[in-house]
C-alpha cells in the first residue's frame, strides 16, 4: 500500500504542473491587466507601468511562469495584487467555508442518492423504480444555479421560512475549525448554530440535489448487478430474507464503485460550489475565485485553482485507499 501510495504521488505532480500551466497560460492570455483593473482605463501610462513592476507583471512572461511554479512547490502562492496579503493566508480564511458547504451538500446527496437508488433497485421494473430513475435523470439535467434560484424564490422571498444568501446572522462563533456548526458547537453558541443551520439549508440542499441525480443511477445500477450475481441467488435459495439479501449481500458489493464516486464528486463538488457560492454569495473559496478572476488577481486565481489541484488528488488517493479497506480483494 505504501508503495502505491509512493507512486500515486509521483504521478499527480505532473498533473498539477500541467494543470499549473494551463492556468498560467489562459489568465495571462484574458484581455487587459491587473494594472489597468486597479486603477482604471483613464489611468497615465507611467502610473500603469509602475503598479506593473511593483507586481512583477514586467518580467520576461518565461521568468514569471517559473517564479510562479518554484514558488507554489516551495508552499508560497505569492500575495494577492488587490488586498497585497498571502494567498495561502486568504485561502485559509475562505476555504472553510466552501468545505462546511461541501460537507452538508455531500450529506443529501449521499442520503438522498442512495436511499432512492436503493429503492429503485429493491423495487425494480415498478412505478417506483421508474420515479426514481426519472428523479436521477431530471435533477442531474437542470443547472445548478437555475434550481438554487428557483429554491430562492419559493423558500426565501415567497414563503420567507430561509435566507436567501449570507452564511450567518449576529454574531460570528469563535473560530476554532473555521465550519461555524462545529465551531457553534464546540463553543456552546446554540443561537449562533441555529443561524448557520438556516443559511447552510438552501445552498447544500441546491447543491446536494444535483449531484444525488448522480448517485441514483449508480447506486441502482451496481445494486441490480450484484442482486442477481451467484452469490446472492444462492442465499435467496437458502431462505435468506430479501432485505438482508439487498444490505449485507449485495450493497456492500455495489457500494465500492459508489464509494468511487462519491469521493471524486466531493471534490468536484468545489467547482459546483462556484456557481453555488455566487447565488447564494455564501463567503466561500468559489465566490473568492470568481473575484479575483473578475480583478485580474493573477496571484489569488493560480493559488485557489492549485489548492483545488492538490485537494482533488488528495481525495482521489484516499478514495483508493478506502475501496481496498472495503474490499479486501484488492492489491496494489
Amino acid at each position: 500500500m505504501l508503495k502505491y501510495i509512493f507512486k500515486r504521488v509521483l504521478l499527480t505532480l505532473p498533473m498539477i504542473i500541467i494543470l499549473m500551466t494551463f492556468v498560467f497560460i489562459v489568465i495571462h492570455s484574458a484581455p487587459g491587466d491587473p494594472a489597468t483593473a486597479m486603477l482604471g482605463p483613464r489611468a497615465t501610462e507611467d502610473r500603469l507601468n509602475k503598479i506593473r513592476e511593483q507586481m512583477g507583471l514586467n518580467k520576461p512572461i518565461l521568468q514569471q511562469y517559473f517564479d510562479y511554479i518554484i514558488s507554489t512547490f516551495r508552499g508560497d502562492f505569492g500575495k494577492s495584487f488587490v488586498t497585497r496579503e498571502p494567498v495561502i493566508n486568504l485561502i485559509g480564511s475562505y476555504f472553510p467555508a466552501t468545505l462546511e458547504l461541501t460537507i452538508y451538500a455531500t450529506g443529501v446527496a449521499i442520503i438522498v442518492g442512495l436511499g432512492l437508488g436503493i429503492l429503485g433497485a429493491a423495487k425494480s421494473g415498478g412505478v417506483i423504480d421508474f420515479a426514481c430513475h426519472t428523479y436521477g435523470i431530471l435533477i442531474y439535467a437542470v443547472p445548478v444555479f437555475f434550481s438554487g434560484m428557483l429554491l430562492q424564490l419559493v423558500f426565501g422571498i415567497f414563503l420567507g421560512w430561509l435566507p436567501s444568501s449570507g452564511r450567518i446572522a449576529g454574531s460570528v462563533p469563535v473560530n476554532v475549525t473555521g465550519l461555524y456548526t462545529v465551531d457553534c458547537l464546540i463553543t456552546g453558541n446554540w443561537s449562533s448554530l441555529v443561524s448557520s443551520i438556516k443559511y447552510l439549508l438552501l445552498p447544500s440542499i441546491t447543491l446536494g440535489l444535483f449531484i444525488s441525480g448522480f448517485f441514483v443511477r449508480m447506486t441502482r445500477t451496481n445494486l441490480l448487478q450484484t442482486i442477481n450475481k451467484d452469490y446472492t441467488r444462492t442465499a435467496r435459495a437458502k431462505g435468506v430474507r430479501e432485505i438482508t439479501i439487498l444490505f449485507k449481500h449485495a450493497f456492500r458489493n455495489a457500494l465500492i464503485p459508489v464509494m468511487t464516486i462519491v469521493g471524486m464528486q466531493f471534490a468536484l463538488l468545489l467547482g459546483g460550489a462556484i456557481l453555488t457560492e455566487s447565488t447564494f454569495a455564501w463567503p466561500g473559496l468559489g465566490r473568492f475565485l470568481v473575484l479575483s478572476v473578475n480583478n485580474r488577481d493573477y496571484p489569488a486565481v493560480q493559488g485557489i485553482v492549485t489548492f483545488f489541484a492538490f485537494f482533488v488528488a488528495f481525495i482521489s488517493l484516499l478514495i483508493d485507499v478506502l475501496n481496498a479497506y472495503i474490499d479486501p480483494r484488492i492489491h496494489y
